[in-house]
């Protein structure tokens, strides 16, 4: 079915609708302009379904996914489809990259800024002389920075025993480091 041919169809269509409408406000011809309105509706949608059946084929012997594809690379001002796949693969890339790096901006943001504190203190505890005797503060007490890369720098204070049994206080820094892929931690640096 051609354009001009197509473009006659939809017209008449159009016509038949107009008419459906305008019967609908007359109580003698409202049923038959109802059915010859869902008709005409749905003459409509085979038509334009059947001419882009036919677009997309075109499309596709011209190597594009379909008509909207081929639409897409005009408008984008690319000449062959070989170009326009190697543009469509450069932009699926981008779109990837961008969905993991907001993976990962969602696995190494604020909410794992109490996990590194909690992931924090078994290596602070391994340090000191009596580790069963470790007292952390609650997470309102610390901080916490994201320095980026899933990394985060835990400033807190442990309270302990020394080697003469008094309790102190200790101040660490320490710099741990998520591992979103394998939902690990690990202590990059500890600094008292």
């Amino acid at each position: 079915m051609g354009v001009y041919k197509m473009s006659i169809i939809a017209g008449l269509l159009s016509l038949l609708i107009v008419a459906a409408v305008v019967g609908l406000f007359k109580k003698k011809f409202r049923k038959r302009a109802a059915f010859v309105l869902v008709g005409a509706f749905a003459a409509f949608a085979v038509v334009q379904s059947a001419e882009k059946a036919k677009l997309d084929v075109a499309a596709q012997k011209a190597g594009y996914l379909d008509h909207l594809d081929l639409v897409a690379a005009g408008e984008a001002g690319v000449a062959s489809s070989e170009e326009w796949e190697l543009s469509r693969a450069d932009r699926e890339e981008a779109v990837r990259e961008q969905a993991e790096r907001d993976r990962r901006a969602r696995e190494c943001g604020e909410r794992q800024h109490i996990s590194a504190f909690v992931m924090s203190q078994n290596p602070v505890s391994t340090t000191l002389r009596a580790p069963s005797t470790a007292d952390f503060p609650s997470f309102s007490s610390i901080r916490v920075t994201s320095v980026g890369s899933c990394r985060f720098r835990v400033d807190a204070y442990v309270d302990a025993q020394n080697g003469f049994g008094a309790q102190i206080r200790t101040q660490y820094q320490a710099l741990m480091e998520r591992d979103p892929d394998a939902d690990t931690w690990q202590l990059i640096e500890l600094d008292f």
